[in-house]
């Protein structure tokens, strides 16, 4: 809601469930605004994001923010502007937890035969083994992840480019409640629809870097390079 509090500054500034009047402060100290921002109307503002909030009933089971003691905690090293610090979520958000073997599975929207085979039974093998399968709900071979992990009797993550109230795609919201239904999870950052196809294409890029971090493996079935599902 503030020029120049994105990600990194939060990450930097807010280590647990500051007092309003205490971030309002940093927001002041930090920001150098011209005009300085008063406890009003911080509150006039959060008081928008609660109405925003209230739009996902029967959506969403709930949300969970950094600081918070059920935030899940990322794989790996990444910089302050990339760790995500807030979360919309359906489901078991245990499942994001360190502590569960987690693998990734991508690859094509529109692959065939072979590859869709390939795919099934590398998913029904880590299922076996014990492994929540996580992908992006796509279309092709994240479809695939996610329905094959469900026949496994597995557990299944998808992650949203978009909010829980608007399932993208459209034709793969059954799949999205069939994953809610057997015990998996649906997860979001996002709040408020895309404006552009450009801000959904930058979503999809932040979606991918979102399974990286929630997960220990990611496993490339198949990409646009030629002969690539070979390999």
């Amino acid at each position: 809601a503030y020029k120049g509090v994105g990600n990194a500054w939060i990450v930097k500034n807010l280590k647990e469930n500051e007092s309003v009047e205490t971030i309002v402060s940093l927001l002041n100290s930090n920001l150098k605004q011209k005009i300085p921002i008063t406890v009003a109307e911080f509150e006039t503002k959060k008081k928008k994001l609660k109405e925003l909030l209230e739009k996902f009933d029967g959506f969403c089971d709930g949300f969970v923010a950094v600081g918070d003691e059920n935030f899940p905690e990322y794989r790996g090293n990444v910089k302050n502007s990339e760790q995500p610090v807030f979360l919309y979520y359906k489901g078991n958000i245990d499942l994001l937890n360190k502590s569960n073997k987690n693998i990734s599975v991508i690859g094509l929207l529109n692959p065939d035969v072979s590859i869709e085979k390939k795919e099934q039974e590398l998913v029904a093998e880590f299922v076996k083994n014990g492994a929540t399968i996580v992908s992006g709900l796509a279309f092709g071979c994240d479809s695939i992840a996610h329905r094959q992990a469900l026949n496994s009797n597995g557990k299944t993550v998808a992650i949203l480019p978009s909010p829980l109230n608007n399932i993208l795609p459209a034709k793969n919201k059954d799949l999205a409640e069939e994953i809610i239904e057997k015990g998996g999870l649906l997860v979001s950052e996002y709040g408020r629809d895309f404006k552009t196809v450009m801000e959904l294409s930058s979503r999809y890029k932040e979606r991918d870097r979102f399974q990286a971090l929630f997960c220990d493996v990611i496993v490339l079935v198949a990409s646009y390079a030629q002969d690539s599902a070979k390999r």
